[in-house]
């Protein structure tokens, strides 16, 4: 009898330890599974710097996808004028340190098709509009020395190019400006001779820059590059390069803008294989009207 209930007891602790046994397999896996998806959903919640640069970049390029695809709905074509005119004054020098003061005036006028593309087909251009560019200078030295008191300096340029604005909504925008075209020169040239060409023509090509630092003050600057090969009633061999550079700042009142420019032009002559470098240096003072 006594061991009757032993082996009773025996079967009973082994059906116990059975059932703790199968209760543990089954809440192991539970468990992993629970830790998992809780780390899951904290990683799927939790910010990173990385996750935000992914983020910022991914919604970039959707940003550049619905510009180029998207109806431009805002889009109109506004053809925009410029018309402006400076007072130069400044000083020719000369590698052999003759040096001559001028003085003159520029007018310019420059028209920009903005939204030509967009406006009227519907494609977006991601801010390039085309446009053109009318130049007209004219510098007349007021006193001489040395060599340069045998003639009067009188020059006129003209510039014709057209533009490419790839930066900027409109002409009262922060914009970059690049420009193709040619340029004519008329009038005895500072370092040539008297039996030198009085007429010199060639290609136009510069870049110009708009910052506006507030809605009412802004910094300019711009380069161009000039080279003519060929001339009228030339007695000699002559080839000229230019190269000029503008900087400055300028104040906007509306449709009004005043602004001031330190110029810089360096030319080379190479008159029979003689070169002759000259360089003005002055400044510019100035109206713009924007239409």
């Amino acid at each position: 009898m006594k061991s009757t209930h032993l082996i009773i007891n025996n079967i009973a602790q082994c059906l116990v330890l059975n059932t703790m046994l199968m209760a543990t397999a089954r809440a192991q896996p539970v468990a992993i599974v629970y830790v998992a998806e809780k780390q899951e959903e904290r990683r799927s919640t939790q910010f990173t710097l990385t996750e935000w640069l992914r983020i910022k970049e991914r919604m970039k390029l959707m940003d550049v996808w619905l510009a180029m695809f998207s109806t431009p709905e805002k889009d109109r074509f506004s053809p925009e004028l410029r018309v402006s005119a400076n007072i130069l004054q400044g000083q020719f020098h000369r590698t052999d340190s003759l040096k001559s003061s001028a003085k003159g005036q520029d007018q310019t006028a420059q028209i920009f098709l903005t939204n030509l593309i967009s406006g009227t087909i519907g494609l977006k251009s991601l801010n390039i509009d085309l446009g053109a560019t009318y130049k007209t200078q004219n510098l007349t030295s007021s006193s001489t020395s040395g060599d340069l008191a045998s003639f009067q300096l009188n020059q006129t340029r003209d510039i014709v190019a057209g533009n490419l604005r790839i930066l900027g909504d409109h002409i009262q925008d922060t914009s970059l400006v690049l420009s193709y075209g040619s340029f004519h020169s008329s009038g005895l040239q500072i370092g040539l001779t008297e039996s030198a060409p009085n007429s010199l023509q060639g290609s136009y090509l510069s870049a110009a820059l708009e910052v506006y630092i507030t809605s009412g003050l802004g910094l300019t600057g711009s380069m161009s590059k000039m080279e003519a090969d060929t001339a009228e009633s030339s007695l000699e061999s002559v080839n000229v390069e230019l190269s000029t550079l503008h900087y400055g700042a300028f104040v906007a009142i509306s449709l009004l803008r005043i602004q001031y420019e330190i110029v810089e032009e360096k030319s080379l002559h190479w008159q029979n294989s003689t070169p002759i470098n000259t360089q003005f240096k002055g400044h510019s003072l100035g109206l713009s009207l924007m239409f």
